[in-house]
């Protein structure tokens, strides 16, 4: 399974213990010490795994020996009897969750739910299900045991097969657990790691789900029911054949986060000490290369990690049971392909040798995504089903918006998942996919027409209009009446038909288009700024060291048009003029507005109450399609813009900013630190950090990445062109140390390549104006601050576990709001305090407790009767 040098050497993270015999046919000890080191270890990890008492000893006996038996019934290519994690070769803090399995969240009474299994009249079929189940239950998966409650089993077709779905939802047991939300990584994480000339491999590991054990409270209800499927091992008539799930399945709701936890947390285990010479994953530092910055590279990614040869460095990305390796060359890749596997087996996972691919530089899909780096362009696409696949369900919205009929709710769900699937490879289709997302989620309650979310001002006046049996206003008339949880047909948003119209146009290839994601063509970056006024429009591109600049006067028709249509008529027209004059070949253009509506438009596709910007921003995304170019739209402070001088220039001033050659990166501050910034910034922070939690210790762009297994509290300082990668890692941070504290600190500019993200895993976000001392106003922009708090603990009282809209959280962001919106005194030690009551709910009472862990969620419209009664 794996080879006793691979063994020895992931014991020790500083030197191996073993080395080649002089006939290279054979390992001895390396050194005097080798063996004794050895046995050192050994002694350490029999005294961590044995228990404290004889019945924890012979579980953990009992366990090894069902993991002795399986490997002794694996081959080369295949684990026949099933598997079971080494759990003595993990930590001493995880060894007993991998034996027993992972605590579950309970949120309510566990079902006691018996429905029996249905009979399966179709013999072949049947056979097929026979088959499938004898298979788990002889690699003991599913075992007799006590059963309290039954999940269901069905069959779906699978070519000229059938796969069996195992459903926790239907029987309640999905309803009464929780899990907490984690990120997965996308193909922008791996092509950080990616560049022209890459190779890449892969590793699979069989049975995700199913080599990790499941909570032994959880198993009793999770039973299944065999009678029908296998009555020859009745006793007697009239008896039922009852039992239970072992391991985590899919169809059980947190499977997907305790198993992805445990693989991440093996994850730098696998990929060993960076700093070790032979190790063909190490690094030496970060490099950061980012917009803002004089020697920024587009051909290069923005954060990425250097050798000390400055070659880029071999990485690993993993998405759930896919290991992606690179390598700078065939050899290393391969080399650590081989590695991974080795080590995953080590560990006890089931590698699939046999899907194990060739290090190449065409590989086949990974997170949806095709990438090729073969040539002078990293280059990203679909396979051709798949597109083929895309073209059929844009077909199919247009089947229906084209008539004005409702979509079938559940083929809308399978429709947008698959589309975001696709989106992931192909960036221009994620705006238009908000039609979609606001039709599917318009039978909701608190929704209007056009099915956004109401803001919460008008949901707490329609809540006092129906206390007092006033009529329903006229927002929520067009509301579908709901059945449940969900209702089988929705009416399409008004905007869903435009952007319908926009996809079609751009999946109109026959053939699966590649996309360039990095080019070493692309060597230059440009940066702009746009301002218009209600007479005149101005804008400025700085192209090398030559700055391009036009203005003038609207005409009758666009000047009596609303503010935000100019303002984007005038950012378009410069993108369209520079791409007309070959300006922006091979280019990465950074255009800076001060009207959020113009961002906000460019990233979401357009306005659901203007045709206007959605035709304005279609030439945008379709232009980027047909020429070689990237955009991005930035929104900066109005201040800013005036610095900068076009906001004079709008107006015909031609005597500020870069119109008299001042640099344009000083007005593009994309690449700076926060703390670099303003100086006094951490020394605010560590005035309201409660040091009842320990050190608070500052994170670098190194720590991001070797630092993901430490528990603690950090305090991350990032700069906004690196937000992304920087979120991306506190993701992974927060899901494999759920129990540290997080602090993350960056200016509100560049929000759109991290802002969605950081908004899902933060308990309190909130923005600090540039009025203050610590963040004046030369700052310009506001600072968005983050705090993260660790998951409370797994006990009932405290759910939902997460601070996230609870009354405790929610209260001290409303006060921080007010208070700044009121002037310029804060008492900014509601954020101790609110440090302070997080810290201590474990110890509070439980009414306490309960009082604080109030969300502020809305829950479904209350109940009117159609008749008037009078006001008491």
């Amino acid at each position: 399974m794996i080879c006793r040098s691979c063994k020895l050497k992931a014991i020790s993270d500083t030197e191996p213990l073993v080395c080649l015999n002089l006939l290279g046919t054979g390992y001895v000890w390396k050194g005097k010490r080798g063996k004794h080191r050895y046995r050192e270890w050994f002694g350490r990890e029999r005294r961590c795994f044995n228990g404290s008492n004889q019945e924890d000893r012979l579980v953990s006996l009992n366990a090894g020996i069902d993991c002795l038996r399986r490997v002794q019934a694996s081959t080369f290519w295949e684990w026949k009897g099933g598997s079971r994690l080494f759990f003595w070769r993990w930590s001493k803090e995880l060894c007993k969750e991998i034996r027993d399995g992972a605590s579950v969240w309970v949120k309510d009474d566990l079902p006691t739910t018996k429905v029996r299994h249905r009979h399966i009249k179709d013999k072949e079929i049947r056979s097929l299900v026979v088959e499938k189940l004898s298979e788990v239950r002889a690699k003991g998966y599913i075992t007799p045991g006590e059963v309290e409650s039954l999940i269901s089993v069905f069959d779906v077709p699978k070519g000229d097969d059938i796969r069996l779905v195992y459903n926790g939802s239907s029987s309640g047991l999905n309803a009464a657990v929780w899990a907490p939300w984690f990120s997965l990584p996308t193909v922008e994480s791996h092509l950080r790691a990616v560049d022209p000339g890459t190779f890449m491999a892969d590793n699979d590991v069989g049975e995700m789900f199913l080599n990790f054990m499941m909570d032994v409270k959880m198993r009793p209800y999770a039973g299944v029911d065999l009678t029908t499927l296998f009555p020859e091992e009745l006793l007697m008539d009239g008896m039922a054949l009852y039992e239970h799930w072992t391991r985590l399945f899919m169809g059980f709701g947190p499977s997907p986060y305790l198993t992805t936890r445990d693989v991440m947390r093996v994850e730098p285990k696998l990929k060993g000490g960076r700093h070790l010479p032979y190790n063909v994953f190490r690094w030496s530092y970060v490099m950061l290369n980012l917009p803002g910055d004089v020697d920024y590279d587009p051909s290069m990614p923005r954060v990425y990690k250097v050798r000390d040869d400055g070659t880029m460095a071999s990485d690993v990305f993993i998405y759930m049971d896919d290991f992606r390796t690179t390598g700078p060359s065939r050899e290393e890749c391969w080399q650590g392909a081989q590695q991974v596997g080795s080590r995953l087996s080590w560990f006890g996972f089931q590698n699939a040798s046999k899907k194990r691919t060739e290090a190449s530089q065409i590989q086949g899909p990974w997170a949806g995504t095709i990438l090729h780096t073969d040539g002078v362009d990293v280059m990203a696409l679909v396979d051709q089903k798949k597109w083929e696949k895309t073209q059929w369900w844009i077909a199919w919205l247009k089947s229906y918006t084209d008539v004005d009929e409702p979509l079938p709710h559940k083929e809308a769900e399978r429709c947008r998942g698959f589309l975001i699937y696709v989106s992931r490879t192909y960036k221009s289709m994620v705006p238009y996919l908000r039609g979609l997302h606001l039709t599917l989620e318009s039978w909701r309650d608190w929704r209007n027409k056009d099915g956004w979310k109401l803001p919460a001002r008008e949901i707490e006046t329609l809540i006092d209009a129906m206390k007092d049996y006033a009529p329903l206003p006229v927002l929520f008339t067009d509301l579908p009446k709901k059945k449940g949880k969900c209702i089988d047909t929705v009416t399409a948003a008004p905007r869903l038909k435009a952007d319908v119209e926009a996809m079609s146009r751009l999946v109109r290839a026959r053939v699966a288009p590649k996309v360039v994601r990095r080019s070493r063509k692309m060597a230059t970056a440009y940066y702009g700024l746009g301002d218009a006024s209600g007479q005149g429009y101005g804008n400025g591109l700085v192209i090398g060291n030559q700055c391009h600049m036009e203005y003038g006067h609207w005409n009758d028709e666009i000047r009596a048009k609303h503010s935000n249509i100019k303002e984007l008529t005038n950012l378009v027209g410069t993108v369209e003029n520079a791409y007309a004059k070959g300006l922006l070949a091979n280019a990465e253009l950074f255009l800076c507005t001060d009207n959020f509506v113009s961002e906000a438009a460019y990233y979401n596709g357009g306005s659901t109450r203007n045709s206007e910007l959605n035709d304005l921003i279609f030439r945008l995304w379709d232009l980027q399609m047909k020429g070689n170019f990237v955009l991005h739209m930035i929104h900066i402070a109005g201040t800013r813009m005036i610095d900068s001088g076009i906001d004079g220039l709008s107006r015909g001033d031609k005597a500020e900013g870069i119109a008299l050659g001042k640099d344009i990166l000083q007005y593009v501050p994309l690449n700076l630190f926060p703390f670099d910034r303003s100086p006094t910034l951490k020394e605010w922070i560590e005035s309201w950090w409660d040091s009842g939690y320990g050190h608070l210790e500052e994170m670098t762009s190194e720590n991001w990445f070797d630092k993901t297994m430490d528990a603690g509290n950090f305090l991350w300082n990032v700069p906004p062109a690196a937000g992304d990668v920087a979120v991306e890692q506190l993701c992974t941070h927060k899901h494999r140390r759920p129990e540290s504290m997080h602090i993350f600190v960056i200016p509100r500019l560049f929000t759109s390549i991290y802002r969605k993200q950081l908004l899902k895993v933060a308990d309190l976000a909130f923005s600090v104006k540039p009025k203050f001392t610590f963040w004046n106003k030369d700052m310009h922009e506001p600072l968005i601050i983050v705090v993260c708090f660790p998951l409370l603990p797994h006990d009932r009282k405290f759910a939902p576990w997460r601070l996230k809209n609870t009354v405790l959280v929610e209260g001290t962001r409303c006060k921080l709001h007010r208070m700044q919106e009121e002037g310029d005194q804060v008492d900014w030690s509601h954020l101790r305090k609110l440090l302070l009551r997080a810290r201590t709910i474990p110890t509070m009472p439980d009414g306490m407790a309960r009082k604080m862990l109030r969300t502020t969620l809305r829950g479904p419209l209350p109940q009117t009767s159609n008749s008037r009664k009078r006001k008491r």
